[in-house]
């Protein structure tokens, strides 16, 4: 994987751009369009896939569960004469972070909020021309700028945006071993990529290395889904356990 992202932009390698065999083990990672010319099956001893709201169509073809759903969020790039040094919580749980200053002394600021689940058919163009705004999508950015123009002077709006966050069911990232010994998962991060990336790398890369993992890893186990007693089985774990370790969203206690 690292090699075909080396010969090719990141951006360029899409999630129908690589095929994964079946196996007894998993050997083999084959890009198989066209575009991207006659490569050769590239083999490693192990292999992460860290492909976001990708993953799961990567990993369809040989029966491995990614149950993560894409989340649709917005983000608004614009500039000010007003200088906030720290990032700023506003209304309807949307933040903005200070980006810099641009040429002419006014200030660069990344506005982003909304959650919208419906799906991942809303027309993304994938193919370097310019995006199409639904009259949904319209109606969630210009909601996003009123919310901005209460708190900052003179905004110009640079870029509109919208990306998809890749959330589990239980807003806990997938990270670790599948059903197949030499394949592991680093995704379903949802709204907390940036927040996560560096401790979920690390642990994944303990998992793979066959390291003790500093914290529990079994609270991310991409396993965790299977099974019908899957529920009733973490909340007995909560029950009888310490959970110090536990991140405090999935702490149970009696009521």
């Amino acid at each position: 994987m690292q090699q075909i992202c080396y010969h090719f932009q990141p951006t360029n390698l899409l999630a129908e751009d690589v095929k994964l065999t079946r196996g007894d083990c998993l050997v083999s990672v084959d890009p198989t369009r066209a575009v991207f010319h006659a490569l050769p099956i590239i083999s490693g001893d192990n292999f992460v896939v860290a492909a976001g709201t990708g993953s799961r169509k990567i990993l369809k073809d040989i029966g491995v569960p990614c149950p993560t759903v894409p989340i649709k969020g917005y983000l608004l790039t614009f500039s000010s004469s007003t200088q906030r040094k720290h990032n700023m919580k506003l209304p309807k749980k949307m933040f903005v972070a200070p980006m810099g200053m641009e040429e002419g002394g006014r200030y660069i600021y990344r506005l982003s909020g909304l959650a919208e689940f419906g799906g991942k058919d809303q027309g993304v163009d994938w193919e370097g021309r310019e995006r199409a705004f639904s009259k949904r999508d319209r109606a969630a950015l210009d909601m996003m700028r009123g919310v901005i123009e209460e708190k900052f002077d003179d905004i110009e709006v640079v870029d509109e945006d919208y990306g998809y966050r890749c959330l589990a069911p239980d807003d806990v990232p997938l990270i670790g071993r599948t059903k197949y010994s030499n394949l592991f998962l680093n995704t379903g991060h949802g709204s907390k990529g940036w927040t996560m990336g560096a401790g979920a790398g690390k642990l994944c890369a303990q998992l793979v290395l066959g390291m003790r993992p500093e914290i529990e890893a079994k609270w991310y186990d991409p396993l965790r889904f299977e099974g019908p007693s899957f529920v009733k089985r973490a909340v007995d774990e909560l029950a009888h356990e310490d959970t110090e370790h536990v991140p405090p969203h999935l702490r149970w206690s009696p009521r």
